[in-house]
This record gives C-alpha cells, sequence and structure tokens, in this order.
C-alpha cells in the first residue's frame, strides 16, 4: 500500500497546491490513500465544510487535527510538570 501524507494545509494557497498536484501524484505514483492535515485549511480558521470538500474533491482525506501523534516527551522532574523556559 501506498500512502501520500501531506502536511499542514493552510488557506487557499494550500488548498489549491493540493487540487493542482495531488490528483495527478496519485496516478503517477499510484497512490492507494492521500491524507491531508486540513486542520488550517480555512485560513487558519479550522476546516470547513468547503475547505473539505475542495480537498476530498482532489482525492485527499481530511483531518481536523493531525492523524499522526507526536512522540511522548519525557517528563522532567518528580511531579512530571513542563518546566519553565
Amino acid at each position: 500500500m501506498r500512502i501520500l501524507i501531506l502536511g499542514d494545509v493552510v488557506g487557499r494557497p494550500g488548498r489549491s497546491a493540493i487540487r493542482d498536484l495531488v490528483p495527478g501524484l496519485i496516478k503517477t505514483e499510484r497512490i492507494d490513500l492521500a491524507i491531508a492535515n486540513a486542520e488550517n485549511s480555512a485560513g487558519g480558521m479550522g476546516v470547513d465544510i468547503k475547505s473539505a470538500e475542495e480537498l476530498l474533491s482532489a482525492g485527499a482525506a481530511s483531518s481536523g487535527r493531525p492523524t499522526i501523534p507526536p512522540a511522548p516527551r519525557a517528563r522532567g522532574g518528580s511531579s512530571g510538570a513542563a518546566s519553565p523556559a
């Protein structure tokens, strides 16, 4: 299985890039699943129906949250609280 994972899609320029590039990539690279992080696809205001539909029509499944969780951080000190920066 070939999976394409796309980082943060931000606003109209990000949606345009997805619309213009992803369908070709899906075809030429024989992608089975394309996933886009769409949490900023509505111009940094989250994801709305229009932006989600635009990404889906380009062949990219969209998520309002990152689909791969970050690695756990090591806890500092005995309390487990983060130390001030």
